[in-house]
């Protein structure tokens, strides 16, 4: 799946702060996939401000992830949690629509 650092910021908000050890441990290795480096923080300018997070868009380039299926499971049951809360926001909205419900 291509992943924009868009993307990225979105599903890492998504993802679980506290549950049992194996949704924990399926959280971590979904984090460590999708998390920012420190190299990509300098390539694209990313920088944390009042008004969120910023990166220089025309130097970014979609990131090719591949997720196992606890992953994608453990990501597409958030995504229906908040869809039953009615809590997406626009800004989630286009990057939860790469999971087809």
């Amino acid at each position: 799946m291509k992943l924009t650092i868009k993307d990225r910021l979105v599903f890492l908000a998504l993802l679980p702060n506290q549950g049992s050890m194996l949704t924990l441990s399926v959280t971590q290795d979904v984090t460590e996939k999708i998390r920012l480096t420190s190299k990509e923080i300098e390539q694209f300018g990313i920088k944390e401000t009042t008004k969120g997070i910023t990166w220089d868009a025309k130097k970014e380039k979609a990131m090719e992830i591949d997720f196992n299926k606890p992953e994608l499971d453990l990501i597409q049951k958030q995504i229906e949690k908040k869809d039953k809360d009615e809590s997406i926001s626009m800004e989630e909205y286009e990057t939860l629509k790469k999971f087809d419900l």
